[in-house]
């Protein structure tokens, strides 16, 4: 039996509080129970593609479930398919890019031969949450001096504003669409996301505890900023509610010479993003600038 778009919408379940507390679970896999519902939602996608009234040469789909509907759609559309996955995974040369997931950073990489100059690019995958990974898929295509054309989801979580990172237009199961569905787009009651007005005040009272009144000396400033890097990770993944991250704490200690401390900080991380945490300390002898990362645990 035939499925319309609506009743491949209802297949996606909902899960409260999975992988974990406070994140609500999309399950997709529902659909692929029923073939019909399978390929109503690749064409679906392919009629909105062929819209665009321009050539399409390569569909890129990321790691990993955009390897579930990037080839069908590519099959469809009589061209090639490619893909995006994580550091490590893809034999011969690539291009890759580093980049902020909601949780912590990553790599995506590319074959370097995947595409030509000038081919057009289409980029498939299942969700559209922070915009990190597809933004990521953007430069990968960009360094292989590719075009995107669009970039198309199954599910876009309303409120992270995803879509507003990506250069090329996008497009979900139900956003944008002819059949209205732009106000049914699925949204997430909870979000779990690292809260940096948590992790500041314990930082800040381990700099102002440890440091004090200390002076600067040429010798003991590594074992110092390691002791503090060690207190900052132990306190914070004791506290109720960052149980299920891992925390990497770089603490650099400068002397204060009244001219300004020259820093070389050996953490970078999107400004956007809070996966992050800086905190300062500073007294006549010493500057001390912690950076302190946070990844998600699933």
């Amino acid at each position: 039996m035939p499925y319309t778009i609506e009743q491949v919408k209802a297949l996606v379940r909902e899960f409260p509080d999975f992988p974990s507390k406070g994140i609500l679970f999309r399950d997709i896999f529902p659909i692929f129970r029923h073939p019909e519902a399978v390929e109503c939602l690749v064409d679906h996608f392919v009629e909105r593609i062929k819209a665009l009234g321009q050539q399409v040469d390569v569909v890129v789909g990321l790691d990993a479930r955009g390897f579930l509907f990037g080839p069908l759609i590519a099959i469809k559309l009589g061209v090639a398919f490619a893909p995006v996955r994580k550091r490590g995974k893809l034999p011969g040369e690539v291009v890759s890019v580093t980049y902020m997931k909601e949780y912590g950073p990553d790599v995506f990489e590319m074959q370097a031969d995947a595409l030509a100059a000038g081919q057009n690019v289409v980029i498939i995958d299942d969700l559209l949450a922070t915009g990190g990974s597809c933004k990521a898929a953007e430069d990968l295509v960009a360094q292989l001096k590719g075009n995107v054309l669009l970039s198309a989801f199954v599910i876009s979580l309303v409120g992270l504003e995803g879509d507003k990172k990506l250069k090329a237009p996008d497009m979900t199961l139900t956003h944008g669409m002819p059949d209205g569905g732009g106000s049914a787009t699925l949204r997430p009651d909870y979000m779990h996301r690292f809260r940096p007005t948590v992790a500041k005040p314990i930082i800040t009272e381990i700099l102002r505890s440890t440091l004090g009144n200390a002076k600067y000396q040429a010798e003991g400033m590594v074992e110092l900023s390691t002791g503090i890097g060690e207190k900052i990770v132990e306190r914070l993944v004791a506290e109720p509610g960052l149980e299920r991250y891992k925390f990497v704490a770089n603490v650099s200690i400068f002397q204060n010479n009244g001219q300004g401390a020259r820093m070389c900080i050996g953490a970078t991380w999107d400004p956007e993003s809070d996966a992050a945490v800086q905190e300062t300390f500073t007294n006549e002898s010493i500057r001390c600038v912690a950076v302190v990362l946070a990844v998600y645990v699933y």
